[in-house]
């Protein structure tokens, strides 16, 4: 996976008073969404995490190409010709390549 969203409650003992918790990464270089330069290389656990209930921890792996576009309201709501599409790049020692796909939201990305 390029993103990993830990989970936001992690059992019936979970508190809203909570201001941390563990959170396991898989194997590469992760990122952490919010700065982008903090780095664990997993695998690994990450023990007592700062991020209370109100928080969600987002991690992107190196490599990860995260394409994003402002807020529409439904899927087929006609764009101005130079509606943004910016690209997130979060760099990576080792090469990687990805598809990008765009869909209308009527004929679907295959034709």
């Amino acid at each position: 996976p390029w993103m990993l969203v830990a989970p936001i409650v992690s059992g019936a003992t979970a508190q809203v008073s909570d201001t941390a918790r563990d959170i396991y990464l898989p194997s590469g270089n992760w990122l952490e969404y919010g700065d982008s330069k903090t780095v664990h290389t997993g695998p690994k656990r990450l023990v007592k995490h700062p991020a209370g209930m109100g928080e969600v921890p987002v991690f992107i792996r190196a490599g990860a190409i995260i394409p994003m576009q402002p807020v529409v309201q439904y899927t087929d709501q006609p764009l101005p010709a130079n509606y943004p599409l910016t690209l997130y790049i979060f760099p990576s020692s080792v090469e990687t390549n990805h598809t990008l796909f765009e869909d209308d939201g009527v004929r679907g990305y295959e034709n």
